[in-house]
């Protein structure tokens, strides 16, 4: 499904859920019920997306400071450490 299928579906639900309520006052209510859940949805998305990104930038770190100690154990080991003089 493509953006403009997903629009018409949504368009084609509203009409015929507003076709089904007669009361505007009722219909308001709806809409903004349903505005809010969009609106809850799209900041657990994002929420979500933060939390990835933070876990993502964690995860470079441990990685990074393995393979540091890595290397200087390997270099240690292989006597080729700085040495201070």
């Amino acid at each position: 499904m493509n953006g403009c299928e997903l629009a018409l579906g949504i368009t084609a639900l509203a009409s015929a859920l507003a076709a089904q309520i007669e009361d505007d006052d009722d219909l308001s209510v709806l809409a903004a019920a349903v505005t809010q859940f969009g609106d809850t949805l799209a900041t657990i998305a994002a929420w979500r997306a933060r939390c990835a990104v933070e876990a993502a930038k964690q995860e470079a770190t441990q990685t990074n400071e393995q393979n540091s100690e890595q290397s200087d154990s390997t270099k240690q080991a292989k006597g080729t450490g700085d040495k201070k003089t």
